[in-house]
């Protein structure tokens, strides 16, 4: 079990996004997460060691997996290819929705809200 989830009780009373959950996460791993009973009970792989920065969840879904970045981090297409490579294998293994900035997210999960958040489609 993760020392985070406990410590911030984030098991029994994760923060909540409306029906979602957010997990501000950065210092626990997928197999934590599995085990704590906030993502899937899959094998995840190569990936179990991976720490994503944050989740949102609608159990047993995985809206979106968040990798944070500052500005200076992202200021060349370099940067942001590197960015992106860094956590996309850990978004696609969690078949969370992949997203270019939190405009597009906004401006999708309006769109999944209003036409059905449990179909799923990984891009």
């Amino acid at each position: 079990m993760s020392e985070e989830l406990i410590q911030r009780n984030l098991i029994e009373a994760p923060e909540k996004m409306g029906d979602w959950n957010f997990y501000n996460i950065g210092a626990t791993t997928l197999k934590a997460l599995k085990g704590a009973k906030i993502i899937p009970d899959k094998d995840y792989e190569a990936y179990e060691g991976k720490k994503p920065d944050a989740l949102i969840v609608k159990k047993p879904i995985i809206i979106a997996a968040i990798e944070y970045k500052t500005p200076q981090e992202l200021r060349t297409e370099k940067q942001i290819a590197k960015a992106i490579a860094q956590e996309i294998g850990t978004a696609q293994i969690l078949q969370a929705k992949v997203y270019n900035s939190f405009f597009d997210f906004n401006e999708r999960m309006a769109y999944d809200e209003n036409s059905n958040i449990n179909k799923r489609t990984t891009e």
